[in-house]
């Protein structure tokens, strides 16, 4: 491949990512929420009920006093609910988990129908031999994102904000909550 043709790839990539950045603004407000609760909730969602409010700040970046705000607010309007898992002997109690309730999930959906149907819609159009190319360029872009975090991260003294068990699911744009 050409320099001319991996670039106008790594341009392509970022008008990617400014639109996805651009359709959560545009979702919040449809959502009635903030930005960061949209991303919030696309972790949570993501998560599969397996986040705490503590990785929650981690991973966007914020304090832990504004993730228990920003939870707080969540859990009030009704979009997630917040659950105790199981105390283990050698960890003792058991850690707050957040999960999107059914009406956040069916809400979101609703919102991003179009998105998500588009997504569908292009990705059965492709053949075997591209979706699976697609998907190795996607996963391998997402990784070098996630090391790049990881590695400023790890500079300024801070957590990864990484979770490796879900970072081929998280995308950087809301999920349709499925």
């Amino acid at each position: 491949m050409s320099e001319a043709d991996a670039y106008a790839i790594s341009l392509a990539v970022r008008r990617l990512l400014q639109a996805g950045r651009e359709m959560q603004a545009i979702a919040a407000r449809q959502l009635g929420l903030r930005v960061t609760d949209v991303q919030a909730m696309d972790l949570i969602t993501a998560g599969g009920g397996n986040l705490s409010p503590a990785e929650l700040a981690d991973r966007l970046g914020i304090r832990t006093a504004s993730a228990s705000a920003l939870v707080d607010r969540l859990a009030e309007a009704g979009h997630l609910e917040r659950s105790r898992a199981e105390a283990r002997v050698d960890v003792g109690r058991g850690r707050t988990r957040l999960t999107a309730t059914e009406h956040a999930r069916a809400e979101i959906r609703q919102t991003l129908r179009d998105v998500n149907d588009g997504f569908r819609e292009l990705g059965t159009s492709l053949s075997e031999e591209e979706a699976s190319t697609v998907l190795a360029f996607l996963n391998q872009a997402t990784d070098i994102l996630r090391s790049f975090a990881a590695v400023r991260e790890s500079r300024s003294g801070g957590g990864a904000g990484i979770d490796e068990s879900t970072s081929r699911s998280r995308s950087g744009i809301p999920s349709d909550g499925t």
